[in-house]
């Protein structure tokens, strides 16, 4: 999703660039599928995404700020955490009636 720090403020890969990526990916891609469970494959390379998503060459998903980097969090900014916050009983949602 953010620009990897060595690509600079590059906005762009080249068409060359983008294609060795790609070869990249789907051989990486080809290694694990034979390397594991003789070449049955597992559970998880449903998910992976290979479908091309057009002809967008961006180096990140991001576009402001322009280096394509999320900024770091500063002191004193609200952060939400969501799931993290202490935990007692007598603050869950009752589920099933005890004692009757």
């Amino acid at each position: 999703m953010q620009r990897n720090e060595s690509l600079g403020d590059r906005e762009y890969f080249t068409t060359e660039e983008n294609e060795e990526n790609r070869e990249l990916s789907v051989s990486t891609f080809e290694a694990r599928a034979e390397s594991h469970f003789d070449g049955v494959g597992g559970y998880n390379s449903f998910w992976y995404e290979r479908a091309a998503i057009g002809y967008d060459l961006r180096t990140s998903l991001i576009t402001y700020p322009e280096n394509g980097r999320i900024p770091p969090a500063v002191e004193g900014a609200f952060m939400q955490r969501g799931g993290v916050s202490e935990d007692f009983p007598s603050e869950r949602p009752v589920r099933f009636v005890v004692g009757e």
